[in-house]
C-alpha cells in the first residue's frame, strides 16, 4: 500500500473513531438520566420514524492527487511515491511493487501486457538522458512496441512503457505523460526531452532492406555484408579451416531506435549470420551454448549483428555496429555501442 492509499485509509479510520465516540457520549448521558432499575412498560422497541432513520454512510472515494493531460483531456491520477521519485496513475489503474520494479497497467491488465514500468538502480549503466523505442515480443508472442525514458546520474532511473500492437491508441499518449510527469527530487528530467523517438521509414526493397533519408538511402544488408565480411578475415588460421568462407545473412530487421543522445537520430537494425562448415570439420568446432550445427551451417540466432546508423534525416553522419543477444536494448546498448 503506498503512502497516499494509507493517507485515506487513516482518514476512514479516525472518522470511524469519531463515530464510536459520540455514540458512547450519548448512551453515556442516557444511563445518567435512567436509573438502573427503571424498567420500560413495554419490552418491545418503539417504532422507528422517518425523521430518526439512521443515515447509510456511503464509502469515501478517493479523490484525485492531480491531473494529466492526454489527447487535449484531463485524466484524473492518483501520485505513486517511490524512493526520491513520484509518478502520477490513473485512478483505474493497477500498482503492482515487485522486488526491482514497480507496474502500472490499466485495470484488468496485467504486468506480463501492455503496462508501464519504473525501474530504479543505484548505479546508472548510462549517464546521460535519452529516449528509446523497440520493437517488443510478449510472452505470448504477441508484438508491440516498448517505448522508454531514462536518465542516469549516479542513480539510474528508467520508465518502460509496453504497449501491444492493439493497445497503442489507447494508451501510448497516456503512458507518454506518465513518463514526462515524473518527477525525481524536485525536477521532472523527461519532461523537456525532445524530440520523441519513432520508428524510422525503412522498407525491403528487391530483398534489401533501406533505411530512406532525403538524400542518402542506407542498404542495411549490403552494410551486414561488409562488417561479417570483415570479421570472417580477422579469424586464425585454425578457425578458418573450420569454415568454408560462404555465409547467409537473415533479413535485417528494425529494433530500436534512440534520439537526445546525440543531436542526431539513430536508428538500429538487426541480423541473423550463419556460416558454412568445412567438410569433415564439424567435430573440430568447439560449439558455445545456444550454437548448433544443421545441414552443414553454424547456426546461432541468440547472438546478433546490430547496425547503428546516425543521421539528421537527410545525411547519414556515421555507423556503428556491435554483436549482442535478442534483447540488446536500453541503457547498456546506449552506454556500450551508442556512447
Amino acid at each position: 500500500m503506498n503512502p497516499y492509499e494509507k493517507y485515506y485509509m487513516r482518514k476512514k479510520v479516525t472518522a470511524g473513531a469519531i463515530a464510536v465516540g459520540a455514540v458512547a457520549v450519548i448512551g453515556g448521558a442516557t444511563l445518567l438520566l435512567k436509573p438502573w432499575n427503571w424498567i420500560p412498560k413495554n419490552d418491545d422497541p418503539p417504532p422507528v420514524t422517518d425523521q430518526q432513520q439512521p443515515e447509510t454512510q456511503q464509502p469515501e472515494e478517493k479523490e484525485p492527487d492531480l491531473t494529466i493531460t492526454v489527447a487535449g483531456k484531463k485524466v484524473e491520477c492518483r501520485l505513486y511515491q517511490g524512493d526520491g521519485w513520484t509518478i502520477p496513475v490513473p485512478m483505474d489503474w493497477e500498482i503492482e511493487e515487485a522486488d526491482e520494479a514497480v507496474h502500472f497497467y490499466p485495470d484488468g491488465g496485467s504486468a506480463d501486457g501492455s503496462c508501464l514500468t519504473v525501474t530504479v538502480t543505484d548505479k546508472a549503466a548510462y549517464s546521460g538522458s535519452f529516449i528509446a523505442i523497440g520493437a517488443k515480443t510478449f510472452n505470448d508472442e504477441s508484438t508491440g512496441r516498448e517505448r522508454m525514458f531514462y536518465f542516469g546520474g549516479g542513480r539510474g532511473y528508467e520508465v518502460s512503457g509496453k504497449i501491444r500492437d492493439e493497445d497503442m491508441e489507447a494508451y501510448e499518449k497516456t503512458m507518454t505523460a506518465m513518463a514526462r510527469t515524473m518527477t525525481v527530487g524536485s525536477e521532472r528530467p523527461f519532461a523537456s526531452l525532445y524530440p520523441m523517438a519513432s520508428e524510422p521509414e525503412w522498407q525491403v526493397v528487391d530483398d534489401e532492406v533501406v533505411l530512406f533519408l532525403d538524400k542518402d538511402g542506407i542498404d542495411i544488408e549490403g552494410t551486414a555484408e561488409s562488417i561479417v565480411q570483415a570479421k570472417m578475415n580477422s579469424w586464425s588460421s585454425e578457425v578458418k579451416a573450420n569454415f568454408t568462407g560462404r555465409y547467409r545473412l537473415g533479413t535485417p530487421e528494425w529494433a530500436s531506435s534512440y534520439t537526445c543522445i546525440s543531436e542526431d537520430y539513430i536508428d538500429v537494425f538487426r541480423v541473423t549470420v550463419q556460416y558454412q562448415v568445412a567438410a569433415g570439420r564439424a567435430d573440430s568446432i568447439d560449439l558455445a551454448e545456444g550454437q548448433m550445427i544443421r545441414n552443414g551451417w553454424l547456426i546461432d540466432e541468440s547472438v546478433l549483428l546490430y547496425i547503428a546508423v546516425y543521421h539528421d534525416g537527410s545525411v547519414v553522419s556515421n555507423r556503428v555496429s556491435a554483436w549482442g543477444e535478442e534483447d540488446y536494448f536500453g541503457a547498456e546498448f546506449a552506454a556500450e555501442v551508442l556512447k
